[in-house]
């Protein structure tokens, strides 16, 4: 019976530190994942898109109006530019000497 007795114990104790241990490593996972900070950087990203968002989608019609301002002073100067053939004839024949 002796045997008996030492090998119940036995499995039992063994059967405790194995529940131990496991509860000690579930344990370090959910503190590891709760500690995690590798996520932040993603999450600070979808602020700050969510942010510039907002701010595009409440002025955006002034935005749109800065841009086309910008196209068409853009798009003057360049035709001036280009319907000026004789500026861009004196310069090419005279190295720059207008």
């Amino acid at each position: 019976m002796d045997k008996f007795n030492y090998a119940c114990t036995y499995a039992y104790v063994r059967g405790i530190n194995a529940l131990s241990m496991a509860k000690n490593k579930i344990k370090e996972r959910v503190d590891a994942v709760v500690n995690d900070e590798s996520g932040m950087a993603i999450i600070e990203i979808i602020l700050i898109l969510v942010i510039v968002l907002a701010i595009v989608i409440i002025f955006r019609k002034q935005i749109g109006e800065l841009v086309n301002n910008i196209f068409g002073k853009m798009n003057e100067e360049t035709e001036e530019l280009l319907s000026d053939e004789s500026m861009i004839t004196t310069t090419v024949t005279t190295g720059g000497e207008g």
